[in-house]
């Protein structure tokens, strides 16, 4: 359903839900699924839903009819598992003027920490975009968490012209200090067809030191054909 109040020139829109889910029977017959060999399994898709329980809630503000704030929250209740709470999720973006803000992370209520968040700062201008971003992610187990993911990254593209556009990215494991990514590419646009050229370095962690990779790509693009792109690593 959905729940709307205005303020002035602010518009706000709510949609609460809940959704059930019954698993109802099975029925396996003549031959019981588990006495099948895997290659036979592979044939066949058996097995019901899980009896789950979901609650959502999304919000919209609107200024003068133009969408500048949303957030969606869901969380899964599993009556049948040992551990009933999935993980709660939650999804957020306000753009102000040329920026946008974004947020989305998963909370894990059994280990009581964040699973994942991925969060971006946005600006874009006449000719011009910038990104500043960061990811993280970890493993949650009972032993002790690891941390598998936590980047720190950039990126911006720059129109010279209405023919030649720079854009380029960096990327920074804040865990693997040494490890890094770097890009660097220019295109140039005609009517019916472009070409794009890029180089990459990256840098990884390794036992016997900073292992470097360096890439170089070239993409060809016609219209309304396709492209045609090839790459080449030292």
């Amino acid at each position: 359903t959905d729940l709307t109040k205005q303020y002035d020139e602010i518009i706000h829109v709510l949609q609460p839900s809940v959704e059930y889910t019954n698993p109802g029977t099975d029925n396996q017959s003549p031959v019981d699924y588990e006495s099948l060999i895997s290659a036979q399994k592979k044939l066949f898709a058996v097995g019901l839903p899980e009896e789950t329980i979901s609650v959502g809630l999304k919000q919209y503000l609107y200024e003068d009819m133009k969408l500048f704030f949303s957030q969606r929250l869901a969380q899964r209740y599993y009556p049948t598992r040992d551990y009933k709470l999935s993980e709660l999720e939650n999804e957020m973006e306000y753009t102000w003027d040329d920026w946008t803000f974004y947020n989305y992370a998963l909370y894990s209520h059994e280990f009581s920490a964040i699973h994942a968040m991925i969060s971006s700062v946005e600006l874009e201008g006449e000719g011009y975009e910038l990104s500043l971003g960061h990811s993280y992610k970890q493993y949650l187990k009972e032993a002790g968490n690891s941390v598998a993911t936590n980047d720190i990254n950039f990126e911006f593209e720059y129109n010279i012209n209405q023919r030649v556009r720079l854009n380029g990215g960096f990327t920074h494991d804040i865990e693997e200090t040494e490890s890094k990514q770097w890009i660097l590419g220019v295109g140039y646009f005609r009517d019916c067809w472009s070409v794009d050229v890029s180089v990459k370095q990256e840098t990884r962690a390794s036992s016997s030191g900073p292992e470097e990779l360096r890439t170089f790509y070239l993409q060809l693009n016609f219209v309304p054909f396709g492209a045609l792109g090839t790459g080449n690593a030292d």
